[in-house]
């Protein structure tokens, strides 16, 4: 249909700005995957190693599927290992969603060398600036289009779930949002055969009144804590100005914690990406990057890891770069490692003690 045209044209020429915006040539891209195309199950598997587990995940999924398995790409987070099992967190993404995305970057010269989802990405950015991070805690991502609620298990991801409501439901009706962040809570807390429960609730992206904060709390049965990750990186707040695409004037009327919620996705996303930890990967398939672009990815994306919040306001993509000159990528990963560490201390011991 024309109006199918229409669009693809819209992506490719999205995308094509983005790239021509950049002030060094990107050499690998990332896609950050929107959750709202994702089914998510918990699955627990009767044997170990991973060997085993990533071909079963897929027909394990399948009876819990409303469309045809082949329709989806699939990928897992391992939960944990108890008893000679494997629980894992079993995510579908339909692939046509998927390829008209990846094609529209293909077509722009930027095919993506990974495709990430941004309730992983948001919740991994959140994760890491955790001190100590051990039992369950959750999370709720506030956006304009939806509420994300994730439940982290020690080092790892054990469940997150789009919610119906929206920011503004939070501004208007605290009490109905916090009725369903509750129920959400439960419903996990009723399938989690771990041990524990759920001690916290800390809510990002948005900034309440205090009128609106204790409605909100009178509905939610644990301490409820607001933070954000993305203003305490240092340079964010001059790499989201040099786009000029955010105000980040701290007297404008918009409250400001609304405005790194995109950012904080796209930058979460290329971090899960380095594969320093847990993270998803649809990229499979006849969306699969070539074999030369999969050498590059880990190094350039972690090492563009701020240029991807200046690069991807457009069309919802992460963008990762670094520069071809091996001096210039020196010194880039310098800086990049120096913010890192300042901010994400204890996570970045773990990354470097990983192997390569």
């Amino acid at each position: 249909p024309a109006e199918a045209d229409q669009r693809f044209e819209a992506m490719v020429a999205a995308v094509t700005q983005v790239v021509d915006a950049a002030r060094i040539r990107p050499a690998a891209y990332v896609l950050c995957a929107s959750s709202r195309m994702a089914v998510v199950r918990p699955l627990r598997l009767a044997f170990r190693g991973r060997r085993k587990v990533a071909p079963a995940v897929p027909f394990e999924l399948e009876p819990f599927l409303a469309v045809p398995l082949e329709e989806l790409a699939v990928d897992f987070i391992t939960i944990r290992e108890v008893d000679g099992e494997t629980e894992v967190l079993a995510v579908g993404v339909r692939r046509a969603q998927l390829l008209e995305q990846v094609e529209a970057m293909r077509a722009a010269g930027a095919a993506p060398a990974a495709i990430g989802l941004d309730a992983v990405g948001m919740t991994r950015l959140w994760h890491a600036s955790l001190k100590a991070p051990t039992g369950l805690r959750a999370v709720l991502h506030v956006r304009e289009e939806g509420l994300i609620l994730a439940v982290v298990y020690g080092k790892t991801l054990a469940y997150f779930r789009g919610l119906a409501s929206t920011a503004a439901h939070l501004h208007q009706n605290p009490g109905a949002v916090a009725r369903e962040v509750q129920n959400s809570l439960r419903a996990f807390q009723a399938q989690w055969k771990g041990e524990g429960t759920v001690g916290e609730l800390c809510v990002m992206g948005i900034e309440l009144f205090d009128d609106e904060r204790r409605l909100f709390e009178d509905g939610i049965a644990m301490p409820v804590m607001y933070d954000e990750v993305f203003p305490k990186l240092k340079q964010a707040k001059k790499g989201l100005a040099a786009t000029a695409q955010v105000s980040l004037d701290e007297d404008a009327p918009a409250r400001p914690r609304q405005r790194y919620a995109y950012w904080e996705a796209t930058v979460g996303v290329a971090f899960a990406a380095m594969n320093g930890g847990y993270s998803l990967d649809f990229a499979q398939g006849e969306l699969a990057p070539s074999t030369a672009m999969i050498g590059a990815v880990r190094h350039a994306v972690f090492s563009g890891m701020l240029l991807v919040a200046a690069l991807a306001g457009v069309a919802g993509y992460g963008y990762v770069s670094y520069r071809k000159s091996q001096q210039d990528l020196d010194s880039i990963g310098a800086k990049i490692w120096e913010l890192y560490a300042d901010s994400f201390a204890e996570s970045e011991r773990e990354f470097k003690q990983r192997p390569n």
